[in-house]
This record gives structure tokens, C-alpha cells and sequence, in this order.
């Protein structure tokens, strides 16, 4: 039964006796969930903690006068956590899945440019660099980049026939597969080389897990293979550690400068961070994709790599949310969530509500929602940033 239906029968039985237990029925909860604050302890550790800068005395007679809302004006990330209400689901649940296979279309050929290990694709025997002659009993070019990007990655357990060439030391083999898109597997950091280039791209897609042991091991990859230009994804990158990204900033600094910092009111928080030496990507020439989901330890890896490297960023403009947030535990058990400071790249500019904007726009590709698995597109051809970070120059 809905509000307004059990509402309509109370007031219809009549009486006052039965309104006011209505009254006690809907608003007697409402009133005894609501907590009050204590300002005194609030201003207390803002005073202590906060990377804003305010009237204390004038905070603390407001939060008397107006509880938690007062706090938006200084710090629009402060918020009161009750550790006994479940939080609304505000992370995403990813629906469509792959098959662990990624594909560029070049001079007339459909080719594979990443194989996962471990997928569907990989146990088939294809391998980076075969040649995919045709999709469910059809050629390959009669499939539009769009629509092979739908079959390649797509809702979970769909499947198709696949028709693969093969070059080997007996010669050129063709081989046939059925693929099945259940793959989910991805990890944190993974590149390839583009087909016909000396092109390498990365995807990070946070900085932790040891983001940076696995950047450097691809970029030693990459230097075996040839690879002088990079295209580094951090588009839905939703940041990481702070010790993650100095160490992955730091593979691309020549050694001598600071690579970015922490700022706030209280030196606890302030922290300056500059690598041991010169990074195995030092000197390469960059292009970084980034979109209005690349936030945090990511827009500060963006901007940095632009002014250390003078990267080219693809994409759109980053989300404008650069402040370290911490939470402290309140004597009612329920905990104040607050900005303690602020990271800025090099050179200092602020990007807190204003991002990195792109040197070159393209459309958002991806769902907004997602975690980015599905970035970059199954079919990179599909995939306006990838594609204008790829372009040759």
C-alpha cells in the first residue's frame, strides 16, 4: 500500500483519535531519526583539520543556527556519515561484458590488437596481430565499425563464430571459433602495440594495486618493442593512492623537478612530490585520453604529464575534484567527512571545480555510468578519442 492510498482510508475512518495516531504513525519516526549536531566539536575539528579558511567563531554560531548545512558554503564535500544507514548504491554495476578481444581496422584488415589472457579469445588461439576474416558466416569489412563493437562487447553470454587467419612457420592457417562475451577479467594496468605502428597504448584504470610496477613493466615492454609514442587512457579513472601516482608520474620525469603536491593550512597535510631520478617514459612523445569521469589523482596526472611532458590531451574536459577528503569519527559515533587539502599539479593552477580542459574535443564514448570496462571501444575504430590519440601526426 502506497502513502497517499493509506493516507485516503485514515482520514475516511474519521475521528480525531484515529488522525492522531496517523500523525504518530508518520512523523513521530521522522522526528526521533533526526540527530541533532554538536557545533563545538564540529569547529573544533575543522579548526584542526579543514583546508578552508573561515570565521570559526561566526561557523559554530551558524552550525548552532542551521546544523550540518552550514558547512556547504566552506567545504562543498563536508557531510555528516551515519555508519548504521546502508548508503544509496552510488557506485556502477556493470551489465555488458567482452570477449577479451580488441580489434583495429587498417588497410583493409580487421586485426587483433589485444588478446586477453585467460578469455575467450585467448583459448581460441588468437593471438595480437591475426587477422579476423568474418564474423557469423560473414565477411569482416561487411560489418560497420559500430556494429562489430556491439558484437565484441555486449550483453553477458552472447555469443558468435569467428573466422581467423593465422601466420605461422608452416605457413598461413585459417581457424574457426565460437566466442562467448563473459569476459570481466581486466587488469588494473594493460596496453598493446597498435598494429603497423610504433605506437603504444596504456590503459590505467586507477591508480592502485601497484599501478606503477605495472606501468613500468609495459613501458619496458613497450622500449623492446619500438614504441616512441604513447597514448596513456585514464578516461573514468576515478584516482587511487597518492603514492601511486608520484610513482607513475615519476616514469615519465626527467628527474628533476617536482611532479605534484599537496597543499593545506596544516603541514601534516602538506606534501611536496618529486621522483628519485628519470623515468623509463622520460622524453617520449604523449597523448593522454581523459573525459568528464577522469577525477581526483587522475586530472592531477593529466594536468602534470601536459605541463612536464607537454602531453596532448584527447577527450573532454576532467571532472574538477582535486580535494583530498578525510573522515573523522564524532563522540555520537557518526563521522564528519571533510576537505583536508588540495593537490595541484607542477606549476600550481588550481583545478578544483574547473578540470583539465582537452586540446582536442571528441565525443564521450563509454557509459557514463560504467566502470570503464567497456573504454577503449571493442572496435577501436569506434572510438573517437582513442582514434585522435592514435592519429598519426
Amino acid at each position: 500500500m502506497n502513502y497517499n492510498v493509506r493516507t485516503q482510508k485514515v482520514l475516511q475512518a474519521g475521528g480525531w483519535v484515529k488522525n492522531f495516531l496517523f500523525c504518530l504513525l508518520f512523523f513521530l519516526p521522522a522526528a526521533c531519526n533526526t540527530r541533532k549536531i554538536n557545533p563545538d566539536e564540529i569547529t573544533d575539528i575543522l579548526e584542526r583539520h579543514s583546508y578552508a579558511e573561515t570565521d570559526f567563531q561566526a561557523l559554530r554560531r551558524a552550525l548552532a543556527a542551521g546544523g550540518i548545512s552550514a558547512l556547504a558554503g566552506i567545504d562543498p564535500h563536508a557531510g555528516i556519515i551515519d555508519p548504521k544507514k546502508r548508503p544509496e548504491r552510488d557506485y556502477p554495476v556493470p551489465m555488458n561484458k567482452g570477449c577479451g578481444l580488441l580489434v583495429f581496422r587498417e588497410g583493409g584488415k580487421t586485426l587483433a590488437a589485444r588478446v586477453f589472457e585467460g578469455s575467450g579469445a585467448f583459448l581460441a588461439g588468437i593471438r595480437e596481430g591475426d587477422n579476423l576474416l568474418g564474423f557469423e558466416g560473414k565477411e569482416a569489412s561487411s560489418f560497420s565499425d559500430a556494429r562489430l563493437n556491439s558484437l565484441l562487447f555486449g550483453s553477458p553470454r552472447g555469443g558468435f563464430t569467428v573466422r581467423f587467419e593465422k601466420k605461422g612457420e608452416k605457413g598461413v592457417s585459417v581457424s574457426e571459433a565460437r566466442l562467448t562475451r563473459d569476459f570481466g577479467l581486466y587488469p588494473n594496468v594493460w596496453g598493446f602495440v597498435l598494429p603497423g605502428s610504433n605506437t603504444g597504448y596504456i590503459r590505467i584504470m586507477t591508480f592502485s594495486m601497484k599501478a606503477s610496477a605495472a606501468l613500468k613493466k609495459q613501458l619496458a615492454s613497450f622500449a623492446q618493442s619500438g614504441v616512441r609514442e604513447l597514448a596513456l587512457d585514464v578516461r573514468h579513472n576515478s584516482g587511487g593512492s597518492l603514492e601511486e601516482l608520484a610513482g607513475s608520474l615519476g616514469l615519465f620525469s626527467d628527474g628533476k623537478k617536482l611532479v605534484f603536491k599537496t597543499v593545506s593550512r596544516h603541514p601534516g597535510y602538506s606534501r611536496n612530490f618529486a621522483p628519485h631520478g628519470a623515468g623509463a617514459g622520460a622524453g617520449m612523445k604523449i597523448r593522454i585520453l581523459a573525459d568528464s569521469r577522469t577525477l581526483s589523482r587522475a586530472e592531477i596526472f593529466v594536468a602534470a604529464l601536459k605541463e612536464m611532458t607537454g602531453a596532448i590531451i584527447t577527450g573532454t574536459s576532467t571532472a574538477g575534484n582535486v580535494s583530498i577528503t578525510k573522515t573523522f569519527r564524532l563522540s555520537d559515533g557518526r563521522g564528519l567527512k571533510l576537505t583536508v587539502a588540495r593537490m595541484f599539479p607542477p606549476s600550481g593552477l588550481e583545478l578544483e571545480g574547473k578540470g583539465v580542459r582537452p586540446d582536442f574535443v571528441t565525443p564521450e564514448y563509454g557509459e557514463y555510468d560504467g566502470f570503464g570496462f567497456d573504454l577503449p571501444a571493442a572496435c577501436l575504430n569506434s572510438d573517437p578519442a582513442f582514434m585522435k590519440a592514435v592519429e598519426k601526426s
